[in-house]
């Protein structure tokens, strides 16, 4: 679900794979301009114990990144090129997807 507006911020809301979970993580900025940062905050999903597993995918289904980490809170470089990428994150043994639109 995405709340807000191209002109404003808005935050996605990613669901869990996990069969009735539900994890409500913002991803910001989103949009985003290339190379920059980008926070995942997984509201008390994820701790810096866990190793978690950031991974980007372009349009056509190729992972283009694949980070895995145990800092929080979790954060990642935005592509290089403008386009929109498919974001997952696995934390907890539980898979997080989101759309990440990425700007000149």
């Amino acid at each position: 679900t995405v709340v807000g507006a191209l002109s404003e911020p808005f935050t996605i809301h990613f669901s869990s794979e996990q069969p009735n979970t539900n994890v409500l993580v913002g991803m910001f900025p989103n949009p985003v301009k290339t190379d920059e940062m980008v926070y995942v905050d997984m509201i008390g999903t994820c701790n810096g114990n866990d190793v978690n597993v950031i991974e980007i995918f372009n349009a056509i289904g190729d992972r283009i990144s694949n980070t895995m980490t145990t800092a929080m809170p979790l954060s990642f470089r935005a592509p290089k090129t403008a386009g929109m990428y498919v974001v997952r994150v696995i934390c907890n043994g539980e898979t997080y997807h989101g759309t990440l639109i990425v700007t000149q």
